[in-house]
């Protein structure tokens, strides 16, 4: 209810969207691209994988995820999935190589070359940095991510002039999602 004098002065406009996963706070776009086509089986174990991350059961969801990749080594999401377990775990090179792979399944996935990007900025690996986040933000380039993340690994190679519209970019696409950028 709108309590005002001038009712007409009020505007909403709301977008709705579905979504699969309980885990998804915030609409997203997304490629078709990405979509994959998982087995029965396989559909099931990634479906229990995402239940266990969702309740910080990292080595549960790894061992579920590890089976889906080890009977279908083409399930890019299952690889990014794994790579992020791994991240939450730490175990940074086990999460590269699963991003490795996953990109390996669809090169454009925007998912994994953020998440490798993230990874390799976690382990100061600039320059690698750089060169996967440059490439999501060509796949992806309304992604608020891919620039922020981009902008922060040029920040952290001492290359502010070049970080600054990256950064820039992530505010204009997300305001308040990526406030931290106003900051660095």
């Amino acid at each position: 209810h709108v309590n005002s004098p001038f009712k007409t002065d009020f505007r909403q406009d709301i977008e709705l969207q579905l979504r699969d996963s309980p885990r998804v706070t915030k609409a997203e776009v997304i490629s078709a691209a990405d979509n994959y086509q998982h087995k029965a089986e396989n559909a099931r174990l990634f479906r229990k994988a995402g239940e266990a991350s969702g309740n910080r059961r990292y080595d549960q969801a790894i061992s579920l995820l590890r089976q889906i990749v080890e009977s279908d080594p083409a399930d890019f999401p299952a690889w990014q999935e794994l790579g992020t377990a791994y991240f939450i775990q730490k175990n940074f090179d086990e999460a590269e190589k699963a991003y490795v792979w996953a990109l390996a399944g669809n090169a454009d996935y925007a998912v994994a070359l953020i998440s490798l990007g993230r990874l390799r900025i976690a382990r100061k690996n600039f320059n690698g940095a750089i060169e996967v986040l440059t490439q999501a933000v060509k796949v992806q380039p309304t992604s608020p991510q891919a620039n922020y993340f981009l902008g922060e690994a040029y920040l952290q190679n001492k290359l502010g002039s070049k970080a600054v519209n990256y950064l820039n970019e992530a505010i204009r696409l997300d305001p308040l999602g990526m406030a931290d950028a106003h900051l660095r």
